[in-house]
Order: C-alpha cells, then sequence, then structure tokens
C-alpha cells in the first residue's frame, strides 16, 4: 500500500503541533506544598486567606485565649467538600489548666469567626470525650477548627474504663488547638 507523501507531511505537521502546543504529561507541584496542581488532578486547590484576614483572626484568638500562639503553612484537604491545597494554621497547645475542654476552645473560636461573617457548616462537626472539630464557611473559605487533648505519656490508663471516667488531672491533659483556614482561588 502506498501512502501518499500529502499525507505523511499532514501527520508529522500534525505530531509537530501537539508537541508544541499540547498539554504536558510531565506532573507539577505547588512550590510550596508538593501537592499536585490543578492542571493535573482536575481539582480545585485551596490557598491561604490574604494576609489581613490571618492577622485579624489571629489577633482576636489571642486575646479570648490569652496565650502564646502561631501560624503556620500547611497541606489543606477538605474531606468534605473535595479539594486539597496549603493554608494557614493558628495553632496552640497548652494543658487542661489553659483550656476547660475541646467543646467550650472549638465555641470560642466559632464566635470569633461568626463575628467576622462566617458561618458554621454542621457536615464538618463532630465531637468526642477528647476531641471536637468544627468547619466554618464564608464565600469560597473554608476554616477547620480542630480541639484535642490526650493524656500525657506518665498518665497510667485503665484501658477497662472510659477515657472520661479516668482520674487524669488538668496539667495531666495535653491540649493541642488548631485553626486552618484557607480558599479555593475561583
Amino acid at each position: 500500500m502506498k501512502i501518499s507523501k500529502t499525507v505523511v507531511l499532514l501527520l508529522g505537521l500534525a505530531l509537530l503541533l501537539s508537541a508544541c502546543g499540547g498539554t504536558s504529561t510531565t506532573p507539577t507541584a505547588t512550590p510550596s506544598t508538593g501537592l499536585p496542581s490543578p492542571t493535573e488532578t482536575g481539582e480545585v486547590l485551596f490557598q491561604g486567606l490574604p494576609s489581613a484576614d490571618v492577622d485579624s483572626i489571629f489577633a482576636e484568638i489571642k486575646s479570648a485565649l490569652n496565650m502564646d500562639l502561631k501560624i503556620n503553612q500547611e497541606d489543606f484537604v477538605d474531606s468534605i467538600g473535595g479539594g486539597s491545597g496549603w493554608g494557614q494554621a493558628i495553632v496552640v497547645e497548652g494543658t487542661g489548666n489553659d483550656f476547660t475542654s475541646p467543646g467550650i476552645t472549638a465555641q470560642i473560636l466559632t464566635t470569633i469567626l461568626e463575628g467576622k461573617g462566617w458561618k458554621e457548616d454542621m457536615a464538618y462537626a463532630a465531637d468526642g470525650p477528647t476531641g471536637t472539630q468544627r468547619g466554618l464557611t464564608k464565600n469560597k473559605a473554608l476554616a477547620l477548627i480542630d480541639v484535642n487533648w490526650k493524656p500525657a505519656d506518665d498518665v497510667v490508663i485503665d484501658p477497662n474504663q472510659p477515657i472520661e471516667a479516668q482520674d487524669i488531672t488538668p496539667e495531666k491533659m495535653l491540649y493541642s488547638v488548631k485553626l486552618l483556614l484557607a480558599t479555593k482561588p475561583f
């Protein structure tokens, strides 16, 4: 079978054009987190909030808790609505002497965000004897609250009793509080 020079020329031109303008198959990553890019996954990636918004929330939490806080950049995953990326985490650690309970601490953070126009989304809510989670939305932004405590390493736990029935002194209750903030870029 003889193929005409025109067909060969057209096939070669098509290959050349696809090589010059086609979609890259090489995975790309966001420089800050190493997560796949939207072009690789087709997924909407989250990114951090504007600094002024984070600074305002940080100041109110610092005032309400009267503790030293940190802001970190962390990976962000929306396990309910889908999507991932990065966000800012406002974090603080302490003991039961610093925090009354996970639920009350989460409510303080929720109230601060609601005062700034955020709305609680109950799909993100979870409670247990040692932790509480909440989620709030504002436009395309999502705030995830995670307040947990665990017994100090030197606490002896009776495996036959629930954690809430254990005699654990407040200074032996190690708290971790995190507010993770991110928004969809479009």
